[in-house]
């Protein structure tokens, strides 16, 4: 069974006084890093934002899915 969901890989760069506030955290293995922002941030995040913002890999909801229908 599947969930649905779609999902992006995406790449963008975000200002550095900004993203110096939290640590990296690194998911199932040293190889998958990621940030992770608190919620109540996301406006000032996306105010920090530099340039453009690219997509690198998408995973889209199987057919039938509730994302599909």
């Amino acid at each position: 069974m599947t969930s649905g969901f779609v999902g992006y890989v995406t790449r963008f760069e975000v200002e550095k006084a900004f993203i110096d506030r939290y640590e990296v955290q690194t998911v199932g293995s040293r190889s998958r890093q990621e940030y992770w922002i608190p919620a109540e941030d996301l406006p000032e995040f996306n105010a920090s934002i530099v340039g453009l913002i690219s997509v690198l890999e998408s995973y889209p909801a199987e057919p039938g899915s509730p994302a599909t229908s």
